[in-house]
């Protein structure tokens, strides 16, 4: 993550390298079933996402704009959000706000999630989710393309949890 956190610091030479941060699958922070496990995963992918959100607006000095889209949001969820200053849309508002100076944080999701990411063909200047590297052999062309057009770092894990398990940093 130092290795990151220094090419994010020599990011601040660019021009508004990142200007939205969208936020995909989180999960519900109060599901209907009362999971632990969901509320758990939830909580800790919200955190990491607002952490790196804040290191990017203190690195672009500038606010960014956040959008989180999530289908098992409840009405609590979404006040909790939006009481934080956020945006909570319904698909497909999201995918089709993914352009080359957004920063996008899907982790585990489907297949057909990520394909709707990167429907238009513009990469997204940040991206963190599932590696190509644990897809392997599958139709992921984008994913496999950007293993060559962006700088790529591991994400760190939590000590014995799998909520980052296989998840990678792609920085253009």
């Amino acid at each position: 993550m130092k290795v990151f956190k220094a090419e994010l610091k020599d990011s601040r030479s660019s021009e508004d390298p990142i200007r939205k941060a969208i936020c995909l699958g989180i999960g519900s922070f109060d599901p209907d079933n009362g999971s632990w496990i969901t509320k758990e995963k939830a909580h800790m992918q919200f955190a990491a996402f607002s952490v790196i959100v804040e290191e990017l607006q203190e690195s672009c000095n500038k606010k960014i704009e956040v959008i989180l889209q999530e289908p098992a949001f409840n009405a609590s969820d979404i006040d909790f959000v939006t009481s934080l200053g956020h945006e909570v849309v319904e698909s497909p508002a999201a995918f089709e706000a993914v352009d080359s100076k957004t920063f996008v944080f899907g982790i585990h999701l489907y297949r057909d999630i990520y394909a709707q990411v990167f429907n238009n063909r513009e990469f997204p200047a940040l991206f963190i989710g599932t590696g190509w590297d644990i897809w392997c052999e599958d139709s992921l062309a984008f994913l496999e393309e950007m293993e060559t057009t962006h700088k790529k770092f591991a994400f760190p894990e939590y000590r014995g949890k799998t909520v980052f398990y296989g998840t990678c940093i792609y920085w253009e």
